[in-house]
């Protein structure tokens, strides 16, 4: 039902708000609008504006791998800085699920147009901390061929 949707829609908005809170720029744009504009938006609002251009073949491999390097690699650092092994564990996962997708799409794009549509999604979904979709792939794909 619709009121089901919103509620899984409002719980994924509070949890990327919550994980985003360590990101200084999109905590100081939230406090230069007063609360008004939340982290999570802000962040939802730069990937739709950033599809488009995927979406419409304008410099797409360019915006795929720039979401794919400066959000992860500004975590990775944090992560390296924490005290914690979880993070940590996180985005070295991401790393070498993203490390396999960059090595194999140059043989994949020659033969699938709409390549990098998908890699956009594929990218969000292992970067997001709440779908933790690398730890998920590394686990359901590349564990068990590596033993």
């Amino acid at each position: 039902t619709m009121a089901a949707i919103k509620e899984k829609w409002a719980y994924f908005e509070s949890q990327l708000d919550k994980e985003l809170e360590n990101v200084p720029l999109l905590v100081f744009i939230q406090e230069k609008t007063q609360n008004k504009v939340h982290r999570a938006h802000i962040a939802l609002g730069l990937v739709a504006f950033l599809f488009i251009f995927v979406l419409f073949g304008w410099f797409d491999e360019w915006v795929v791998n720039f979401i794919g390097f400066v959000f992860p690699a500004y975590m990775s650092i944090k992560a390296v800085q924490s005290a914690g092994k979880d993070d940590d564990t996180q985005w070295l996962t991401y790393w070498i699920v993203f490390g396999l997708f960059t090595v194999i799409e140059h043989t994949i794009n020659y033969f699938f147009d709409w390549f990098f549509v998908i890699k956009f999604f594929i990218v969000l979904w292992l970067q997001s901390p709440v779908f933790n979709g690398a730890t998920i792939f590394y686990h359901a794909v590349l564990a068990p061929i590596w033993g």
